[in-house]
């Protein structure tokens, strides 16, 4: 490497920046990356002077080789430069940096080289020689290339007066303002780079540059008209998916709407549900009325009992009368009456307070239903606003959607005009292209004919009125292209806005949809609500009556015990008939002089607190050695007569009443199975031992007989002794009557 030669063009390129923005030179060459190869490389990019700055070799260079790359049309520059290695600072690689600056300054910057920088004559020789290697680059070493410029001597260097070529008129550099001063002093560089070479390759430089620029602004409009038949077919999607999602909006109407006729049915149905729970509460209030009835039958039918037994209890005092025992056997049954009357008296009470309690639930029930009627009118009267105002919203959005489709209809026609101003401009670029072949061609021929050098600037000067005409053409081009890029977005804006306007109706619709469910939801759940109101008032209802029915049951036990005791009675007094034959025997002594005492028992409070298993406090504890009193076949009746089914009913049912409003019906029938056994009463008091007669033959008064007193100690229960005092009654006013047939025989 020549080290005067890149010396030279080291030299030159401090004393261009420092004449132009004052930059001071640099020792060696490893400095240049801070500021010359960067202003350098701004220079080439811009065409103007100003201060850069790089902190990295590698970046500096780098983009200077970047910018070499985008500038030079001949590529066999660019081969023999390496960045990597002149950023270390290798002198030949930074060298061969700043012959292609050189070069690229002489085609595209010309000027730069007319002012004399201070170089001595030596230095300008050197450069000169570089520039003219480098124009003549038709006969390089094929396998040395360009860079052996920087090798060659000064000998081979040739004078510059062989190169002078006559003075033409040039026009300054319309990228660089430079002072024109009267004595300013030229370069003998000028009239090197100002050659007629020189000057075909910037006016080559300029075609391939702008020929660049057009096929760039080609494959631009190319990705354009792309990009806008990718956006006409994603707008046609996304026409497709409005049009599929407007479907499904109509789908969802109609299941509202379908959804509405069930609601509408199943108020028809609540309402006819409401309707028979207001028949079935009338139907209660008609069995309530009924019920009373029964209960005032029912209270007289105990009235006349009462009547009954104050009729027998004054005959039974008119008996006591003649013995003080008698008194106190009829007090014990006269509290016993009054324990059964104030039972009677609180089942009384209590099925007044049912009766309340019903008569209220029955008006409350009214209450509900009459709400429950005015939430139904309610939700009749919302059901009716929701129609209307669907219906509203369905006209309103149909109108819309007309006026959408007739915004797209012309937006499709506007997109079929854009579409054919495309084909228009794709036509204008293939003349455009087929115009710049033909330039080609045209250079082609200029660089093979360098003797018709004359001839070929006349054809110059018409390739040059093409390209002015060339030029105003692509201007018409690109306001066209400008107008349907704009006319491209305002289509676009236009769909986008109404693919926002479709969608913020569709987003509105499913809100206000979403509403009136809830609204329907909520009426749906009030119905609910009202309906199992209704249900437990119903099974209120139907509870009470039951309640109701259980308390008749119990009424009617109490009026069949009662009867059952009256047949018990009877059937003991038929038993307990005394012949006129038993009657003799008496008189005669045959029979004992006393009745077998009656065993102790507990006290009846004890008796009235002890209860059996089931609960029942009338259970009888009966003595193995007392009498039989009935015959096998009355007890073979009253066992076939007890249900087992009927027995467990009852005792279910005694488990959820209170005690005095259990059933004794169970009880009493086993009790009776025990107390009558098959014996009969007259082989009873034959077999007998310790039975006396009560009737002495001088004697009229009734001490000696039996006493009712004494009946008082067995283990009756007080319930039992009611029946058994009618019998002793009856057996008692027979044995009167033998004592007076007697007592009239002797």
């Amino acid at each position: 490497m020549d080290s005067k030669r890149t010396g030279a063009i080291k030299h030159w390129f401090e004393q261009l920046l420092k004449a132009r923005l004052g930059i001071d030179p640099v020792d060696g060459w490893s400095l240049l990356y801070r500021r010359h190869i960067p202003i350098i490389t701004y220079i080439i990019i811009t065409g103007k002077f100003k201060k850069c700055e790089e902190k990295s070799s590698q970046e500096a260079y780098t983009k200077a080789y970047q910018t070499l790359k985008d500038q030079m049309t001949d590529a066999s520059f660019l081969e023999h430069l390496k960045p990597d290695l002149a950023a270390t600072g290798d002198n030949f690689e930074v060298a061969k940096f700043l012959v292609v600056f050189l070069n690229e300054l002489r085609i595209s910057l010309e000027m730069v080289f007319e002012e004399d920088y201070g170089l001595t004559e030596e230095e300008n020789k050197h450069i000169g020689a570089v520039l003219r290697y480098l124009e003549d680059h038709q006969n390089w070493d094929p396998y040395e290339s360009w860079p052996a410029v920087l090798f060659q001597s000064d000998d081979d260097s040739v004078n510059l007066q062989s190169f002078v070529t006559p003075k033409i008129r040039r026009s300054n550099y319309s990228g660089i303002a430079v002072s024109e001063r009267a004595d300013i002093r030229r370069s003998p560089l000028s009239e090197i780079v100002s050659s007629p070479r020189s000057r075909e390759l910037r006016i080559i430089r300029e075609k391939d540059r702008m020929i660049k620029t057009l096929n760039e602004r080609c494959k631009l409009l190319e990705f354009e008209k792309d990009d806008l038949e990718s956006s006409l077919r994603n707008a046609k999607q996304e026409i497709k998916k409005l049009v599929k999602s407007l479907s499904q909006v109509s789908d969802s109407v109609k299941e509202k709407e379908a959804r509405c006729q069930t609601l509408s049915t199943e108020l028809d149905d609540w309402r006819t549900k409401a309707t028979a729970a207001e028949e079935e509460s009338n139907q209660l209030q008609q069995q309530l009325k009924t019920a009373k009835q029964e209960l005032h039958t029912i209270q007289r039918q105990l009235r006349e009992a009462e009547f009954d037994i104050s009729s027998k209890q004054r005959a039974v005092e008119s008996w006591e009368k003649n013995a003080t025992l008698e008194e106190q056997w009829r007090l014990k049954m006269e509290r016993e009456r009054e324990e059964l009357l104030q039972e009677l008296e609180v089942t009384r009470i209590s099925k007044t307070a049912a009766e309340e309690r019903l008569l209220r639930l029955t008006t409350s029930d009214e209450a509900e239903i009459a709400e429950l009627r005015n939430i139904i009118n309610g939700l009749r009267l919302d059901v009716k606003e929701a129609r209307q105002e669907r219906d509203e919203a369905l006209i309103s959005q149909d109108e819309k959607l007309r006026i959408k489709e007739l915004e797209i209809a012309r937006s499709t026609s506007m997109i079929t005009e854009m579409k054919k101003q495309l084909s228009v401009a794709q036509l204008s670029v293939r003349s455009i292209r087929s115009l710049a072949v033909q330039v080609r061609s045209l250079c082609g021929e200029l660089e093979n004919r360098r003797t018709e050098i004359q001839g070929l600037r006349l054809l110059f000067t018409g390739i040059q009125n093409g390209y002015q005409a060339l030029q105003e053409e692509n201007a018409q081009d690109k306001a066209m292209i400008e107008s349907l890029q704009n006319n491209a977005a305002i289509s676009e804006y236009q769909a986008k806005a109404l693919a926002a306007s479709l969608e913020d109706q569709r987003k509105k619709h499913v809100e206000m949809m979403m509403a009136k469910q809830e609204i329907l939801n909520e009426k749906q759940r009030m119905l609910s609500d009202a309906w199992n109101q209704l249900n437990n008032s119903v099974e209120l209802n139907i509870y009470l009556q039951e309640e109701l029915t259980r308390k008749d049951v119990a009424y009617h036990n109490l009026e069949q015990r009662l009867a059952s005791a009256e047949e018990r009675c009877s059937t003991i007094s038929q038993h307990f008939s005394i012949s006129n034959s038993t009657l003799d025997n008496v008189s005669s002594g045959a029979l004992p002089h006393e009745f077998h005492p009656l065993p102790e028992v507990e006290d009846e409070n004890d008796l009235l607190s002890s209860s059996s298993v089931n609960g029942d406090p009338y259970m009888l504890k009966v003595e193995p050695q007392f009498g039989r009193l009935i015959t096998t076949d009355e007890r073979e009746e009253f066992n076939t007569s007890v249900d087992s089914e009927r027995l467990a009913e009852l005792n279910r049912r005694n488990k959820s009443l209170p005690p005095h409003m259990r059933s004794t019906y169970a009880t009493e029938l086993t009790y009776a199975a025990k107390r009558f056994p098959s014996e009969r009463l007259e082989d009873e008091l034959k077999n007998s031992r310790d039975f006396n007669p009560y009737l002495q033959k001088n004697s009229g008064d009734t001490s000696s007989l039996v006493s009712p007193g004494n009946l008082s100690k067995t283990k009756y229960v007080s319930r039992s002794l009611r029946s058994v005092k009618k019998h002793f009654n009856k057996i008692l006013q027979e044995a009167n009557t033998s004592k007076t047939s007697i007592s009239s025989k002797e």
